[in-house]
């Protein structure tokens, strides 16, 4: 009963559900496996029963009852017709295993999409009711409003429904993923866009290092507040999980009127053990957030402060190695967890390169130690005011970037922002060249444009990733501007700065 549409045929959408019954069978399917269906309405146990087959046409299950009560009369009509693929168990969160249905309308189902003028009794009121919604919120963006539209009109409508309606309804999560590919996208053309518009000038230059200023047209519109000027006034809280404490995990409480940027690469030190943040969020005003976390402090593991407080930022070099397994981690739906080994390696290589020391192995204690090293560039190395971000070179390759939408708050970051930089010009070594504001406008290019969103985003507004090989990084969207933007180049791997 597997049907290949044609096109006159109208695509309804996707209806996820599983294979009941699989535990009686020997075959399954394997993940991405073309199903067929076949109608069985003998069976002594349910006439309205759709066996399902794998490829090979072994019997692998059933359809579930609450599916095929609404399904098999609607096909058994020739109104509407269905693909079934099987799905990945490990994509999903429940045992059975789950299967995709395609719908798509029959010749003989136009009318399932006809509005009643004047429904004869309460089955078809309750359609139009219904299909006024189906209909509705096509035009509606927001993907967890439209799915909870459609939770509410199922726990309405418990009474005799057709079958139709019933499709409808189990047909608004598709309608609501439809709305999440259309946000993103907008959202993305947003972002893209607004990158586009930044201003690069003439870099700011000391020795191997260049600067190179970035400017936003506009006036400054920020709306949160910056965690490290949260934490000293109090308006803000980081903290262990537990008395014994998570390695990958912080809680952070907000406990100010504003929403809270947490920038990817700033370093928390205190508690157990001193953490980098691992990806750009926007906590919500006066709420609690976990905080996905990688540890800069490999020997510690005792409590020297009961909180934490935001002392440096992480060189774009260990940013870049560390985000990439941050990276997979949230395209793949988790919060945002890093190679800890990795981390830990490159942090001791960091050291090793330096010829620096740490009894814990601690990255900040790092960068206290390599502080007159630092000197130089601090003094010669001045900003213009008014700029929002920086992107850096050492000798002739962009090593990163970092850019905030309020220039107050980019100031505000600067002297830890500027410290990474200068650490990292000190670990490499000079060749007597340098970059050119070319390179680093083609290297801002090249992050706008690989810009994309993780399947949901953590804390507010719309959080976007790098996702280009040479290059990491992460970003926020809110209101229409991007708040932040930050970038790392993968060492060894130049990409678009040859």
């Amino acid at each position: 009963m597997n049907n290949t549409p044609t096109p006159p045929e109208k695509c309804l959408g996707d209806v996820a559900t599983v294979v009941a019954g699989g535990q009686y069978c020997d075959a399954e399917a394997k993940p991405g496996e073309n199903l067929t269906m076949e109608r069985e309405p003998g069976n002594a146990h349910d006439p309205l029963a759709v066996r399902l087959e794998n490829g090979k046409f072994e019997k692998i299950g059933y359809l579930p009852r609450r599916i095929v009560s609404w399904l098999a009369p609607l096909m058994d009509d020739g109104r509407v017709m269905a693909d079934a693929v099987a799905e990945d168990p490990d994509a999903f969160s429940h045992d059975l295993p789950p299967v995709r249905l395609t719908l798509f309308l029959g010749s003989r189902g136009t009318g399932i999409l006809d509005m009643p003028v004047d429904p004869v009794d309460g089955p078809e009121a309750a359609h139009r009711t219904v299909l006024e919604s189906y209909l509705a919120v096509e035009a509606w963006t927001r993907q967890d409003v439209i799915a909870a539209a459609g939770k509410n009109l199922e726990a309405l409508f418990k009474g005799d429904l057709l079958p139709e309606t019933r499709m409808l309804i189990h047909l608004f999560p598709h309608r609501a993923g439809e709305a999440a590919v259309k946000s993103a996208k907008r959202a993305l053309e947003t972002a893209r866009g607004f990158v586009s518009s930044l201003e690069i000038r003439e870099a700011v230059v000391c020795g191997d290092l260049s600067v190179f200023p970035v400017f936003c047209p506009g006036d400054a519109v920020s709306s949160y507040d910056l965690l490290k000027a949260a934490l000293e006034d109090g308006n803000a809280e980081v903290s262990e999980m537990s008395e014994s404490g998570v390695v990958s995990e912080l809680k952070v409480v907000n406990r100010g009127r504003s929403r809270l940027l947490i920038p990817e690469g700033e370093i928390l030190t205190g508690a157990k053990q001193d953490r980098v943040v691992n990806v750009t969020v926007l906590v919500a005003a006066s709420a609690a957030f976990t905080l996905p976390v990688s540890c800069v402090e490999q020997g510690r593991w005792s409590r020297a402060t009961r909180k934490f407080r935001a002392s440096h930022y992480a060189p774009p070099s260990l940013r870049a190695t560390r985000n990439r397994s941050v990276r997979e981690d949230r395209m793949a739906g988790g919060r945002g967890r890093s190679d800890q080994g990795r981390v830990w390696a490159d942090i001791r290589e960091t050291m090793d390169t330096m010829n620096l020391d740490s009894d814990t192995d601690s990255l900040p204690e790092t960068y206290e130690k390599a502080e007159s090293r630092l000197e130089r560039y601090r003094k010669e190395v001045v900003m213009p005011a008014g700029c929002r971000g920086a992107i850096l070179a050492v000798n002739n390759e962009i090593c990163g970037m970092d850019y905030y939408d309020d220039p107050d708050a980019f100031a505000r970051m600067w002297p830890d922002i500027s410290q990474s930089y200068f650490f990292e010009a000190v670990r490499l070594k000079s060749d007597g060249t340098a970059a050119t504001r070319d390179q680093a406008a083609e290297y801002l290019g090249s992050v706008g444009a690989s810009l994309d969103i993780p399947p949901d985003t953590l804390g507010e507004g719309v959080e976007m990733l790098v996702q280009e090989d040479s290059l990491t990084g992460s970003a926020i969207l809110s209101d229409g501007r991007l708040c932040h933007l930050t970038a790392s180049t993968v060492p060894g791997e130049a990409g678009t700065n040859e």
